[in-house]
């Protein structure tokens, strides 16, 4: 038997604030792509389960599109239970949304209390160690939203906590039994949320359950710390270039390098960031940096006699964090992105055509 646990995918929370509105859009595809892909990994070996651990969606309002390719990954896969708890309390907008919920969709705590497999496997759900009442003979596999205290949830004949809440994948032990884990996001949304994001497979054989981690992120996020003493940009070059020396970084990904040091001119940053903007998908340098910059250089800007006013003056603003509007997520808009992600991705020409047609049927759109 295999099972796969997924958390906080998060599929309407909208990277633009953090990459800008292009990026930001194209990220919002990948990470789409990046749930369909890991549901067909899911169909194409046999998982009888796909557990969510919260936060498919996180509150607010759901995009009509995307929820058209989540309920299609759903009924269109008949054969795979789809296993999902909610990352908070109260009303949850997209368990309304999939009312009423297709056969294989079962909300644990609400639509049914656990999901019992081959006679041993049991999955249920608890908020609380007090909650459960698991006998010591099944296989027990609880899910959890939220951070645990691992005592707490000792000696309880859990075998394998699937806990979300945590962007980071984390795992442990829970007494002499069994384990927790938090399987992390699918994909990185911000620069607080690094290294690397996929889901757990957990292949189930002799009583016993083994979880293997699958890296599925298309693009993975670093952040790099560089104390300098220099305020040569040439020289903080290579230095960077030494730290990204230290890791596997593809120039596919997206960097953040927090840059500490004195006297670095704003031209120095500039071309520092323009440099390496051109060598990933994503580069920026760390905001305060070139916020101490830019007050540096309306400091020391020498300024002419002043002149009788005859018009207002603008405005002058030294360094303003700014965002761009966040577009509503219109269908041409999504429709563009994601065939755009799909057709750059590095799967089969046959595994593309299937993607796009899920994508694009769930859309409505025509086919490619």
């Amino acid at each position: 038997m295999k099972l796969i646990h997924c958390a906080d995918i998060r599929l309407n929370a909208s990277p633009e604030m953090s990459f800008g509105q292009e990026k930001g859009e194209e990220r919002n595809s990948e990470i789409l792509l990046t749930f369909v892909r890991m549901v067909r990994y899911a169909a194409r070996n046999r998982v009888n389960a796909v557990l969510i651990t919260g936060n498919l969606f996180i509150p607010g309002d759901i995009s009509t599109n995307v929820l058209h390719i989540v309920k299609d990954c759903i009924t269109g896969n008949p054969g795979i239970d789809f296993l999902y708890i909610s990352g908070r309390r109260g009303r949850d907008e997209f368990t309304e949304a999939m009312r009423p919920f297709p056969q294989n969709f079962k909300v644990l705590g609400e639509s049914q209390e656990s999901v019992r497999y081959e006679d041993k496997v049991v999955i249920s759900t608890a908020r609380r160690p007090d909650e459960l009442d698991l006998s010591e003979s099944d296989l027990n596999i609880v899910m959890h939203y939220g951070t645990i205290n691992p005592q707490d949830w000792e000696d309880l004949h859990i075998d394998y906590l699937a806990s979300g809440g945590v962007a980071a994948l984390d795992e442990g032990a829970l007494g002499n039994r069994g384990r927790y884990c938090y399987s992390g996001t699918l994909e990185g949304r911000s620069f607080f949320e690094t290294g690397q994001k996929g889901f757990i497979r957990l292949d189930i054989s002799n009583n016993t359950i083994e979880p293997v981690f699958i890296q599925a992120a298309k693009r993975m996020l670093f952040t790099i710390d560089l104390e300098t003493e220099s305020s040569d940009a040439q020289v903080i070059k290579e230095e960077i270039n030494e730290k990204l020396e230290e890791t596997e970084i593809s120039d596919s990904d997206l960097v953040e390098v927090r840059l500490k040091g004195s006297g670095i001119s704003k031209e120095a940053l500039y071309d520092i960031r323009e440099t390496f903007a051109e060598r990933f998908y994503y580069f920026r340098l760390d905001a305060d940096i070139l916020a101490k910059a830019e007050e540096t250089a309306a400091e020391t800007v020498e300024m002419p006699e002043s002149e009788p006013e005859t018009e207002p003056k603008p405005e002058i603003r030294t360094y303003s964090k700014t965002f761009p509007v966040v577009r509503e997520d219109t269908y041409g808009q999504l429709r563009e992105a994601f065939i755009k992600v799909v057709n750059d991705s590095d799967e089969t020409e046959e595994d593309k055509e299937e993607i796009l047609r899920i994508g694009l049927d769930a859309l409505g759109g025509e086919s490619v």
